[in-house]
């Protein structure tokens, strides 16, 4: 295998002072500024959930992407998020990081990390995390007292 075959080229964006992600490159549709006026948040939502915006005439989540991972949660701007648009087997959504560090081209390998924390799985298929979770998402009641409501009825 040669150098250009055996690498590929991940985005890095910084979680906080010490941790640092990198996605690849071929799931980044775009990275834009988005204003916070744009966001439209949504009610009964996990807090990493920041809201919904649109983008080329489709809605995109925006989640909080360091406090998805467990890290301290990015604070709120009062201007604009940096965004880092994804799409994953034809599934789109917005993440929210403090910034955008550069690219680098690096050799896939499985994070150190991988196993540790919540909303981690540890899978090695990319967008196999984000399934799962859309796989929860699905199965949850997102209003469970008229869940209970409706079984209460005879």
């Amino acid at each position: 295998m040669t150098q250009a075959t055996a690498t590929r080229p991940y985005l890095l964006m910084p979680l906080n002072a010490r941790s640092m992600v990198a996605l690849a490159m071929n799931t980044i549709e775009q990275v834009i500024t988005l204003r916070v006026s744009r966001l439209t948040p949504m009610p009964r939502m996990p807090l990493h959930v920041l809201g919904l915006f649109s983008r080329n005439s489709r809605a995109w989540w925006l989640v909080n992407l360091p406090e998805l991972l467990g890290q301290e949660a990015l604070a709120r701007p009062t201007q604009a998020y940096t965004v880092v648009a994804v799409r994953s087997e034809g599934q789109a959504l917005g993440l929210a990081v403090p910034e955008v560090k550069g690219r680098r081209r690096s050799a896939p390998r499985r994070s150190r990390n991988a196993s540790h924390g919540p909303g981690r799985r540890g899978e090695e298929q990319p967008g196999a995390g984000l399934r799962a979770r859309r796989r929860n998402r699905r199965t949850a009641q997102p209003f469970p007292e008229r869940a209970q409501e409706a079984s209460a009825r005879p």
